[in-house]
Parts: C-alpha cells; sequence; structure tokens
C-alpha cells in the first residue's frame, strides 16, 4: 500500500495509467459514475491502495483504490475509513 500526501495527485496519476472510471460505494454495489453500472466486490479487482491519513482530522482518513472490472474497466474509488461513514460495511469487507 502507497501512501500520499495528495489524493488528488494520486488520481491524476492514476488516471494517466488508464484509470479514467470513477466509482462510488453504494449499499448494495459499487457503481462506475460514468456508465452507471452496478458490480458485486466479486466483480472487481484491487490493482493498487493508497492510503491518505487526514492531516488533522481522523475523520478526513482515507483509502483510494485503483480497481479493474470483470468487463475492463478501470477507474478509481475513495472509501473513507474514518469513524463516520455512509459506506456498507460488508460490502468493503469483501473488497
Amino acid at each position: 500500500m502507497e501512501t500520499s500526501e495528495s489524493i488528488t495527485v494520486l488520481i491524476e496519476n492514476l488516471k494517466e495509467q488508464g484509470y479514467t472510471k470513477d466509482f462510488k460505494a453504494e449499499k448494495d454495489g459499487i457503481r462506475c459514475l460514468q456508465t452507471k453500472k452496478l458490480y458485486t466486490a466479486d466483480q472487481l479487482e484491487i490493482e493498487s491502495k493508497h492510503r491518505n491519513d487526514g492531516n488533522t482530522n481522523p475523520a478526513d482518513d482515507s483509502l483510494l483504490l485503483a480497481v479493474r472490472t470483470k468487463d475492463g474497466e478501470k477507474g478509481t474509488i475513495l472509501l473513507s475509513y474514518g469513524a463516520q461513514h455512509s459506506q456498507n460495511p460488508d460490502l468493503i469487507r469483501k473488497l
């Protein structure tokens, strides 16, 4: 797992490497925001992880994942791992 000072820089670097889609964790899966397709955890492969610790507030801690879907889409998903978040914990564990 890599650590970086800037999620924005990491996302831009990953986009240059072909990770151009944006994914979002929802209650029932991971949605590609561009195609609107919903994926289950077993339809995704994590290719790299990048941790970012909040500078002053632990609630700002996040994890950026570079993922590839079984049907060939590549993109990123930004997950919060602070104490308070609205993500489905079971789904995140499966990832």
